[in-house]
């Protein structure tokens, strides 16, 4: 166990892969279960919280490194340590999800695509590896707002505005470029939510919270003490707005709530934040646990759903908790014999 670890930012994600995997469970595992109810939702709001939380870490990290050494040689060693994280278990599941989709003859597409993410860059995500779609996003964004703020600083030698005004600039421009694909091609919010070029909103406001973080500390903390009831009214507007207003179809939906639902997700940053254990209980064993093996459980679920589904046919409560113990035990297994021996060597 460690010492002063942020439990709250663990609590939050796991918050997060837990969304996802009870939407994916129970949604996934039967299909009779209408997507607008709340199971079925919770896959749409838990990505949109990793979204945020993996903005406010990096933009942690690299607003910290590029203060201390400005050049591209903390580029570069900022691309190492993500790679060293997020590659290895990316390409292990690329290569499960190629062998099912062979097993059950289903068509994989374009496979260059997936092996460089431009699978969803420009166009709606493909069926294969469906869940790959927000990873796409994620590292398409570790590549370019990095590369663009550290030439930015190099130049005019101002990390705290350039961060500042790059980040105002995507909140504004992805939203735009939303407006373009609903005009242009008609899609529907949940096509768009899923399209990298369209969504580097939804980091930059976890970015745009580690800035204040780093910079204004101070402020940062009042907010995390005393207003965190404004991120709770928000979190009731968009709770009434996704069953009263029709977000998936309207032009609101498409271009304007899915900034609203980043922002207020990123509000709730620092009061998690703020949240520190020393000695954890049994409980939050358990949040640190699921934090941990998150990355495996998000790039697992989906396929296991399928073997289960394929296995066990009839919809059972059974099934399901067969689904359960094998996401688990398998991320477990993955992380513990996998992910954590790679990302061990990009220390050395």
């Amino acid at each position: 166990m460690q010492p002063n670890r942020v439990i709250g930012l663990d609590i939050f994600r796991s918050i997060a892969v837990i969304m996802v995997l009870l939407s994916h469970s129970i949604f996934g595992m039967n299909d009779s279960y209408p997507l607008n109810l709340p199971f079925g939702t919770f896959g749409f709001y838990g990505v949109e919280l990793f979204f945020v939380l993996s903005g406010f870490l990096i933009g942690s990290i690299f607003i910290k490194e590029f203060t201390i050494s400005n050049t591209y040689h903390a580029l570069f060693t900022f691309w190492k340590r993500r790679w060293f994280r997020t590659l290895p278990n990316y390409y292990l599941f690329l290569s499960i999800n190629i062998i099912i989709a062979i097993y059950f003859k289903e068509e994989i597409g374009n496979l260059f695509k997936f092996l460089f993410f431009f699978q969803n860059t420009l166009e709606p995500r493909p069926l294969f590896f469906r869940e790959s779609w927000s990873l796409a996003i994620e590292e398409w964004f570790y590549l370019l707002i990095p590369t663009v703020i550290i030439i930015t600083t190099i130049v005019f030698k101002k990390l705290k505005p350039t961060v500042l005004i790059i980040s105002i600039l995507i909140v504004i421009v992805s939203p735009m470029y939303r407006y373009f694909l609903h005009h242009e091609f008609g899609f529907d919010t949940n096509t768009i939510r899923m399209i990298v070029a369209a969504r580097l909103d939804s980091i930059i406001f976890g970015v745009l919270v580690a800035w204040v973080k780093f910079y204004y500390f101070e402020k940062y903390r009042f907010f995390s003490k005393y207003l965190w009831v404004f991120p709770l009214i928000f979190l009731g507007i968009i709770i009434f707005q996704h069953y009263y207003i029709n977000i998936y179809y309207s032009v609101y939906g498409k271009i304007i709530y899915l900034s609203f639902v980043s922002f207020t997700f990123a509000m709730f940053l620092p009061l998690f934040d703020s949240i520190l254990k020393t000695k954890y209980s049994f409980t939050d064993q358990i949040f640190v646990n699921i934090s941990t093996w998150s990355y495996s459980i998000y790039l697992i679920n989906l396929p296991l759903e399928k073997l289960v589904k394929f296995a066990l046919p009839q919809n059972t409560k059974v099934n399901t908790a067969i689904f359960y113990f094998f996401v688990i035990g398998s991320s477990a297994a993955i992380y513990r014999f996998y992910e954590k021996p790679i990302t061990k060597l990009r220390e050395k």
